[in-house]
């Protein structure tokens, strides 16, 4: 149960730094590295804070020479004198490192909003979220009498999922939920190869049910995680790694879905002026990925003191810009549009809301490694070229023998703009 309160606070995040992070702290909420705990939020890490040891992607590229393959044919193309051509490509490696993070509890400093409210048997805006919940179902979901010992059926023969009506929001929720992940992993006939055990299908569904509404902050009831302990005891590391890797694939593809759809249906049933409105929706709000010009990232999150936001190129996937507006209470597309008059862009294409999950490439990507130094003469080359005009033709800037190359200077030792 503590490891499923983690992962669902950290869906987005792997199952080996998931298990990571629980395995030093159990009880962490929300982790950040030093910086941006101080840059992005206002908070320093408390002196003699241990940090929780996570691995993040370090890709760095690489120039490599490469046979040129014809498009059509792809064979190695020739030159006239039948030597094949070579060409230089730029290749990505993947790369990790060791890097330490640190719970909010670790820190102090400016306060940080409330996500998630307390639940008890109400769901905030539950026929929305029901919709949402139906939106993201592969099969059609609908509410009949069933018996009091059963709250849902997936059945494999109609395709669809019937809840039991009558039961407490929470209850229905959850065994939506429950019922939804039969109907994504388990949607088989009893005697295919892929086929699982009972223990184990009841087990990842009651699962990803508890992740998604530990997520959403909704309290369900703890009667099943006696069998689930059950369950687990008698299973080897294997069988459980492959269960958390479903449980946590399954789970975060869920909770997407929901917010995506959560949105969408908040501005088709107009339930407020822009569907960013924090006091209207759940927790996802609190942050948004939108395009701009078509050539832009914006990435914009709700902080004590307003919005703080970055850009990025599109192309390039590197960081622009970055800053905080001073606007509490703002809502998210309306930050968006200040900021793009701020920065004067938002001009040639309209604004759109993008895929959250594209901000990990983004942020990937700022952990580039940096290019190689490029030898000693194109330095000087480039150092030569940033020199004031003004100086070398006025004259007030001694002039080099023309008949004296930069490898020649280089070899007498020329230093950093003095002869030697």
């Amino acid at each position: 149960m503590d490891y499923l309160r983690t992962m669902s606070r950290f869906h987005r995040y792997s199952v080996n730094n998931t298990i990571l992070i629980h395995a030093q702290r159990p009880d962490a909420t929300l982790v950040a590295g030093f910086n941006r705990w101080r840059d992005q939020f206002g908070r320093n890490v408390k002196r003699g804070e241990k940090g929780i040891k996570i691995i993040a992607p370090t890709p760095f590229k690489k120039k490599v020479e490469e046979e040129k393959l014809d498009p059509d044919t792809k064979l190695p193309m020739r030159d006239k004198d039948g030597n094949i051509i070579m060409e230089e490509k730029e290749i990505k490696i993947p790369m990790f490192k060791i890097v330490s993070v640190f719970d909010v509890s670790q820190t102090e400093g400016e306060p940080l909003p409330d996500i998630v409210g307390t639940l008890t048997g109400d769901v905030q805006n539950y026929e929305v979220f029901m919709e949402a919940l139906r939106r993201s179902s592969p099969v059609p979901i609908e509410m009949k009498p069933l018996t009091p010992d059963t709250d849902g059926l997936f059945s494999i023969d109609k395709q669809h999922i019937t809840i039991r009506e009558g039961m407490s929001e929470v209850q229905t929720v959850s065994a939506v939920i429950h019922e939804i992940t039969h109907s994504k992993l388990h949607n088989y006939k009893k005697d295919s190869p892929d086929a699982k055990d009972r223990s184990t299908e009841e087990v990842e569904a009651e699962s990803v049910s508890f992740a998604v509404c530990a997520y959403y902050g909704i309290q369900t009831g703890e009667s099943s995680f006696g069998y689930i302990a059950n369950w687990s005891q008698d299973k080897e590391l294997p069988e459980l790694r492959a269960s958390l890797e479903t449980i946590n694939k399954t789970a975060s593809e869920l909770i997407d879905d929901i917010d995506r759809h959560y949105a969408d249906i908040c501005k088709e049933q107009d339930m407020q002026r822009k569907a960013d409105e924090i006091d209207m929706e759940p927790a996802m709000t609190m942050e948004r990925l939108y395009t701009i010009d078509d050539s832009k990232y914006l990435h914009v999150q709700r902080c004590d003191g307003g919005v703080d936001y970055t850009l990025y190129d599109m192309e390039t996937k590197q960081q622009l810009d970055g800053g905080q507006l001073d606007m509490p209470n703002i809502q998210l597309s309306t930050a968006a549009l200040e900021i793009c008059k701020i920065h004067n862009i938002g001009f040639d294409a309209p604004i759109r809301l993008a895929d959250i999950k594209i901000l990990d490439e983004l942020q990937e990507a700022q952990f580039e490694a940096p290019a190689a130094p490029k030898p000693r003469y194109e330095a000087l080359v480039e150092h030569f070229a940033r020199e004031d005009d003004a100086l070398w033709n006025t004259g007030a800037y001694p002039m080099p023998d023309p008949a004296i190359t930069v490898e020649d200077m280089y070899a007498y030792g020329y230093m950093d703009g003095d002869t030697m």
